[in-house]
């Protein structure tokens, strides 16, 4: 059943959709394990996909939190790199956050453009 799915789609559903990779197994019958399995087996390309979405994503949000899963980091790694709460950085990048001085550190870690 693993060779149904095309990784463009597990970095659609994951980046885009934001969905786990237990719920896209679930979708395809595969164990979130599978999944993972086959996207470690193609990092450098599903990265590649990553950044595509990144140059096409309209808001610095949605830049951050696909740069971030593409560097597989979680948000607590990254407030706790910058010296903030998981919950401001979960703020951050549902859009709630608009302005903050972490936005600039966050980028910076993620060596992401503003």
């Amino acid at each position: 059943m693993m060779s149904k799915i095309k990784l463009e789609d597990i970095a659609h559903k994951y980046f885009v959709e934001q969905y786990t990779y237990e719920e896209i197994g679930n979708q395809y019958n595969m164990s979130k394990q599978a999944v993972n399995s086959r996207v470690a087996k193609n990092r450098a390309w599903f990265n590649t996909l990553a950044q595509e979405y990144i140059d096409n994503m309209p808001t610095l949000n949605e830049k951050i939190r696909i740069k971030r899963l593409s560097m597989q980091l979680s948000q607590k790694e990254i407030a706790d790199n910058i010296g903030t709460y998981k919950a401001h950085v979960c703020n951050i990048e549902n859009g709630k956050v608009k302005k903050s001085k972490y936005i600039e550190k966050i980028c910076k870690v993620l060596d992401l453009a503003i």
